[in-house]
């Protein structure tokens, strides 16, 4: 019974460091985008505002795993944690996806800028 028990914590946890990771490599992709100073672009700033929202929500996550240190209890038994997740995964795939909608309308209008990539 210990052992399921364990084997139940240990795939949770291996659950939310995949989701986590996902979360953060795609933050990392738009993060540099949304936080720049140098952009104040109308078409973005929407998506700025979804961005500020979803990056203090993955600041809340990183508070929250940053508090609890022990990897399993963090996230086998963090029910919040849980849930922020896939919310922030979502949120930042819509600002990913509206990221890549406008940089493809400025390579449509500037097609010297077709060598850049997303």
């Amino acid at each position: 019974e210990e052992v399921a028990s364990w084997i139940d914590k240990l795939s949770v946890t291996v659950e939310v460091i995949d989701s986590w990771a996902h979360v953060q490599s795609i933050w990392m992709q738009v993060e540099a985008v949304f936080t720049s100073q140098g952009h104040s672009n109308e078409a973005l700033a929407a998506e700025t505002k979804r961005f500020q929202k979803v990056d203090a929500n993955f600041q809340r996550v990183v508070q929250r795993a940053h508090d609890n240190r022990n990897v399993v209890t963090c996230c086998a038994t963090d029910q919040q944690l849980r849930s922020l997740l896939p919310q922030v995964t979502e949120q930042l795939e819509l600002s990913k996806h509206s990221l890549s909608q406008h940089l493809e309308s400025k390579r449509a209008r500037f097609p010297r800028l077709g060598f850049l990539s997303n």
